[in-house]
């Protein structure tokens, strides 16, 4: 046997036995143990963290650094009853759309109920925004928009 064949039926039992071993495993098991450590109940906690580390950037006092997470927490709060009643909108969607047949009025009426919830979930996000932007002083102000600027750059 030569060294190409060789390297080609090493390769191809590579393939294979990876293969096998990703047939044999769950459909979602990638998803759930990526995941694993989000569940839901925990992410105005993960949110609150990842905006104050953002913030961290710009030398908060510790008044400021309260009085924010104090505006973000309110904010989740407030967001929550809103994001499990479009949880519970999408579910009866699919639901419909399970059904096999097509009732445009019942559809359109969901979307609607959906978008207005999602309206709404936009313009508290806009004034979380706007009451944290209130608490920051003008060069805080002036290096958070320096510090978006380059995110976008980057991204």
């Amino acid at each position: 046997m030569n060294k190409f064949s060789l390297f080609t039926a090493i390769i191809m039992t590579v393939l294979v036995t990876s293969y096998s071993a990703h047939s044999e495993a769950k459909p979602d098991q990638y998803n759930e143990h990526r995941f694993a450590h989000y569940d839901g109940k925990h992410r105005g906690e993960m949110k609150t963290k990842r905006i104050m580390r953002h913030l961290s950037l710009l030398d908060l006092t510790d008044h400021q650094r309260e009085k924010i997470e104090s505006v973000i927490k309110n904010a989740v709060g407030a967001a929550k009853p809103k994001r499990e009643e479009m949880k519970r909108l999408h579910a009866q969607l699919k639901e419909l759309k399970k059904s096999g047949k097509i009732d445009e009025q019942a559809i359109r009426a969901l979307a609607s109920e959906i978008a207005s919830h999602k309206s709404d979930l936009f313009i508290m996000h806009l004034n979380k925004r706007k009451e944290v932007a209130a608490l920051l002083t003008p060069e805080q102000l002036v290096r958070l928009e320096r510090i978006k600027a380059a995110r976008r750059e980057k991204h």
